[in-house]
């Protein structure tokens, strides 16, 4: 029930592509959408928790402003 996805625009792109949208209201989540619950929430959980041990012990550098520059793709990968 995203609020952006309900608006006329949307809707008008939805029917020129002859779709009809279907809102899902809130906790429902687990049963039409068994793979957000199974697959995307733990891989989120791991990522997250990979991500804070990276922050409180990886290697980081910073930018000549002395702020914190993203982390390269292999640091990711990894």
């Amino acid at each position: 029930m995203f609020h952006v996805h309900l608006t006329d625009q949307v809707k008008a792109k939805l029917k020129s592509a002859y779709t009809l949208p279907a809102v899902i209201s809130g906790g429902f989540t687990s049963e039409l959408q068994p793979l957000d619950m199974c697959i995307n929430n733990p891989f989120k959980y791991k990522v997250r928790k990979q991500w804070n041990l990276w922050m409180v012990d990886g290697p980081r550098e910073t930018t000549k402003a002395g702020n914190l520059q993203c982390p390269g793709l292999a640091v990711v990968c990894n």
